[in-house]
């Protein structure tokens, strides 16, 4: 018994120990780094976490390391360069970002990530802010003998985000896609 109890006592101090935890250092795809317990997925690398992480690209990313668009586009140019970024990248979660979710219910959501998915797997052409003919002219379409616009006169504002893009289906020509232009809260947003 004694035996017993001096061991017990001998490993009080170890009780609130937990046993050590193999920290492992998943490198992604993308270049950033998780750090985690389990086991690193199949799309990641694995490296030692005494080793430092080299923050590269990964080889399979269509652009340049370029820094990430604004949570909050604040003018349609931000926006427009913001969608870009995220069909370059073929990341439709970014893109999500961009779209204005107010009152859409969770199946209209399905539907709609349906979309922007299939969207985001096919190659972009161009992308483009288009303007609602007012017949007024744009203030950079001013003709040139005129340098001084009026005063009265404001530039427009665009009313829609086209992005131009190869078919879905691979076959021979393009497909537009347009999203109306929402602002909510001092925010651009898409919409369908």
């Amino acid at each position: 018994m004694i035996r017993r109890l001096t061991f017990l006592l001998l490993l009080l101090p170890h009780a609130g120990e937990a046993p050590a935890q193999d920290v492992r250092v998943c490198l992604q795809q993308d270049g950033s780094v998780v750090y985690t317990d389990a086991l690193c997925g199949g799309e990641q690398s694995e490296k030692s976490a005494e080793q430092p992480v080299a923050q590269t690209p990964a080889a399979r990313t269509r652009t340049p390391a370029v820094p990430p668009p604004p949570a909050c586009s604040r003018s349609p140019e931000q926006l427009q360069w913001a969608v870009r970024a995220a069909l370059d990248a073929r990341d439709v979660n970014a893109l999500a970002e961009s779209y204005h979710w107010a009152g859409v219910s969770s199946a209209q959501a399905e539907a709609l990530m349906i979309r922007l998915e299939r969207l985001a797997r096919t190659p972009v052409l161009d992308i483009q802010l288009t303007y609602e003919d007012t017949g007024a002219p744009a203030a950079d379409a001013l003709p040139e003998e005129d340098p001084d616009p009026p005063s009265e006169s404001r530039p427009r504002m665009p009313a829609a985000l086209k992005v131009v893009s190869y078919r879905e289906d691979g076959g021979a020509g393009t497909a537009s896609t347009a999203f109306r232009l929402q602002r909510h809260f001092e925010c651009w947003w898409i919409r369908y």
